[in-house]
């Protein structure tokens, strides 16, 4: 049975590849796993068979009907597309694998349909990589391939011609049969999940074990949902409603008035990566702090202790700061340039009282298309990387913070008052290419470049504001500090948890009240909070931002919501929630005090309503 000895044949072939893909990504993440004991690592491979065999499934139906075809019809084109398309395949997987080696420190995640759509602007994605990190991704890709080629060679080509035999043609419905079956994982009525192949609590080993190119066609399937269908929908609408509406509009008493002026200068600076483990007046770890500066600054201004970035990227960040709007696990608003025209505006109210406004980034906006979210918010002036001298020092991504800092100050100092600035620094992006030396900061570890990068970032943040007490507008001014998601520190490894999506909200100035100067609020709130906190502040209504709360007014309860990848979080002042959608189970949870059950029914009905809103708008 020629046929049948190809097919198993190929099937042994590329089990093969993705065992030595897997091992690639077992020593490329080795220092997730190192207490891990060697049975536990080596189980990856057995619990990543379930992936690995679906995975050839679906490889293998392409091959199998030409195959099929063959037994009828000899045709040589046939016999080399099937010998093309499997080349093919092992060349994909190459660069996947090759790609995660980078990607999985940064992201906690494989490659999915999100890091597919940063693809759009390959430049962007391809100055953020170090030199170092090409020529990695450059020598695994060519050693897979090579292995790959060889092993074909070895175990395919001595059975992959097929000789024509009509009567062979009865076995393609039991192949097809064999093939749909290893597909679904079994002939269960629940098709297989990513969580399937789950078999520890180290999140990496989990990862080892789901198969690259398998998870990234499933991440592309349910990607391509967003735009028909929910598919995180749980229970009826009119229940989900009713559920966040307790927790979106639950009972509070109206927030104090925290400003001297209803009509202040507004300076929104949003950090790139600010992780608040390494912010000392949040953490409290003086030894490891890496913001004295904006330390300073808390200390004679309003800060927020347990505030949550709503997503793990930036354009997830800057639309639920500028519009409010959450995150979702998959992608982000902003990709969606129709939807983001329904977004509301945090600018416009201020645009309407006669504010003059601009916004600042030292990189280049298209990258993760933040271009439609800051042109959507129509900002008079919009400056970016292109705009800059380009006789100013450049790092892989664009000008850095000390300078753009220095640029804020010159354009404000020329814009009408009151005005309405936001600006984005990007110092603290990987791969952290700052014009300062590197201090050796052994507790930092494998993170010691993002502490340096932080460091250097914070410096640039005080000497604009030791320069900006010195202008006319700063006794008029207030500031806005928060970053738009978090990073990995030595003690926040898991992108799911609470502790990695843990940032800076900060607000100070001459314009806050002085009973609030020096103060710290402890209640949950989330940076899609800002607007609504902001707006309330300077007297303007806030009821289109569905999803935002007045962070400063006084509730019953406070929650915050985020997502990663392939799951969601809640948290509140006692208790947390982390579910992981492909393992489709908690993950983490703490509860103290409070109804759990509650919690979860409260967090699923969450973002079934925020999926509804996006699809709607």
């Amino acid at each position: 049975m020629g046929i049948l000895r190809y097919l198993l044949r190929l099937s042994l072939l590329l089990l093969l590849v993705f065992a030595f893909s897997r091992i690639i990504f077992l020593l490329s993440a080795h220092d997730s796993i190192t207490q891990d004991s060697w049975h536990t690592i080596t189980s990856a491979f057995y619990y990543g068979l379930k992936t690995d065999v679906s995975a050839v499934c679906y490889i293998l139906l392409l091959p199998a009907l030409l195959a099929c075809i063959e037994l009828i019809w000899e045709w040589r084109f046939l016999y080399l597309l099937r010998r093309s398309f499997i080349r093919i395949v092992i060349v994909i997987n190459a660069l996947i694998t090759a790609a995660e080696t980078g990607l999985y420190h940064e992201w906690g995640t494989k490659i999915n349909y999100k890091a597919l759509l940063y693809l759009q602007h390959p430049g962007e994605v391809f100055h953020t990589a170090s030199l170092w990190l090409l020529f990695v991704f450059l020598v695994l890709t060519v050693l897979q391939w090579l292995a790959g080629r060889v092993l074909y060679h070895k175990i395919v080509a001595p059975a992959d011609k097929i000789t024509r035999q009509p009567w062979a043609v009865i076995l393609s419905l039991p192949v097809a049969a064999a093939l749909l079956v290893g597909i679904r994982g079994g002939v269960g009525e629940i098709p297989m999940s990513a969580g399937d192949s789950y078999y520890t609590t180290n999140p990496t080993l989990n990862w080892a074990a789901v198969n690259s190119l398998w998870n990234l066609g499933q991440s592309i399937l349910t990607g391509m949902q967003y735009g028909h269908s929910n598919p995180y929908r749980s229970m009826p609408e009119g229940a989900a409603s009713a559920e966040v509406q307790k927790l979106v509009k639950g009972p509070c008493d109206p927030a104090p008035h925290i400003l001297t002026t209803a009509r202040p200068n507004i300076v929104l600076v949003i950090f790139e990566g600010w992780s608040a483990d390494l912010i000392y007046s949040i953490s409290g770890n003086a030894d490891h702090s890496c913001t004295p500066h904006f330390d300073q600054l808390a200390a004679s201004g309003l800060l927020f202790t347990r505030c949550y970035a709503s997503g793990e990227r930036s354009d997830q960040g800057l639309a639920a700061i500028l519009s409010g709007f959450p995150a979702l696990p998959l992608s982000s608003i902003v990709n969606y340039t129709s939807k983001v025209d329904r977004l509301p505006s945090l600018l416009s109210p201020f645009q309407r009282d006669g504010y003059g406004s601009l916004f600042l980034f030292g990189g280049q906006l298209g990258y993760g298309n933040l271009s439609t979210l800051v042109y959507h918010n129509k900002f008079d002036h919009v400056i970016e990387e292109r705009d800059i001298d380009p006789q100013l020092y450049r790092g892989r991504l664009g000008v850095h913070d000390q300078h753009t800092f220095d640029i804020l100050q010159h354009v404000l100092d020329t814009t009408r008052q009151p005005f309405f600035a936001g600006f984005f620094t990007q110092s603290t992006h990987f791969s952290f290419d700052y014009p300062a030396p590197k201090k050796p900061l052994k507790w930092a570890g494998n993170d010691s470049d993002y502490a340096n990068s932080l460091m250097y970032a914070d410096s640039c943040l005080g000497d604009f504001m030791d320069k900006a007490k010195g202008k006319k507008w700063y006794s008029n001014t207030l500031f806005i500090l928060v970053a738009d998601h978090s990073h990995l520190t030595p003690w926040s490894q898991d992108h799911r948890t609470s502790s990695l999506h843990h940032i800076p909200l900060l607000l100070c100035g001459d314009v806050l009240a002085p009973e609030y100067r020096g103060k710290n609020i402890p209640a949950t709130v989330s940076q899609q909070d800002i607007a609504a906190t902001l707006l309330a502040q300077t007297g303007h209504p806030h009821d289109e931002y569905e999803w935002s709360r007045d962070a400063l007014a006084l509730c019953s309860h406070h929650f915050a919501y985020w997502t990663f990848t392939e799951g969601f979080g809640m948290t509140t002042d006692s208790c947390e929630l982390v579910y992981d959608l492909a393992g489709k189970k908690a993950v983490s949870s703490e509860f103290r005090n409070c109804d759990s059950v509650a919690l979860k029914k409260q967090a699923f009905a969450y973002i079934q309503m925020v999926m509804d809103d996006f699809l709607k708008k």
